[in-house]
């Protein structure tokens, strides 16, 4: 297991533009993170060597880096029980965007990787802190009509309803995640203050 801290992340994703890779962004309760993360743990234990600690800056939030195990890890996740976790969302890229096109460069590029012909998305966005975008439903829109036109010969779809798939984008300051998985990936779990 490795902490990396989050100047040092900031640093990578200022060389590269952006990190991809397989991360999980994990929601608490501010001021529970600690006990948060090491109920992450103990259901990722036999992860334990490929797991990556990123800092996040914003109280509530939890970055993991796992590895090539995606899918197994949220398999862990989801079959054991927690006390502290809200969601938990798949992210497969992290960048540091200089402006909006930045986030919409990235998530078209995942769009066109994960999205198959005649599929139905939804752009879901969430901001956190402060950060560079001022409407989350405006952005929701113009990204979702940027792959539209981008990928036409794909033939998508947009389905707010009941999508075959989300591109999930999350702000964290200066950071933004994005992902693209099935609706299904992005994981609900009951904490003991519902």
């Amino acid at each position: 297991m490795k902490v990396i801290r989050y100047h040092d992340l900031l640093d990578m994703c200022s060389r590269c533009n952006e990190i991809r890779g397989n991360f999980l962004l994990i929601t608490t309760r501010p001021g529970s993170e600690i006990h948060a993360l090491s109920e992450v743990l103990d259901a990722l234990f036999p992860l334990y060597p490929s797991i990556k600690i990123y800092e996040v800056p914003l109280r509530g939030n939890i970055l993991l880096g796992v590895g090539k195990s995606l899918k197994m890890a949220l398999d862990l996740l989801n079959k054991r029980y927690t006390s502290t976790i809200y969601h938990i969302y798949p992210l497969r890229a992290l960048c540091i965007p200089r402006q909006l096109t930045d986030v919409f460069h990235v998530c078209l590029n995942l769009a066109r990787e994960a999205l198959p012909p005649g599929s139905s998305f939804r752009v879901k966005c969430r901001r956190k802190g402060r950060c560079i975008l001022n409407n989350s439903e405006a952005f929701e829109r113009s990204l979702g009509e940027l792959i539209l036109r981008a990928l036409r010969d794909k033939h998508l779809h947009v389905n707010l309803i009941n999508p075959d798939f989300l591109v999930m984008v999350h702000f964290l300051e200066d950071l933004v995640g994005v992902g693209v998985c099935a609706p299904s990936l992005v994981l609900r779990k009951p904490t003991r203050w519902d």
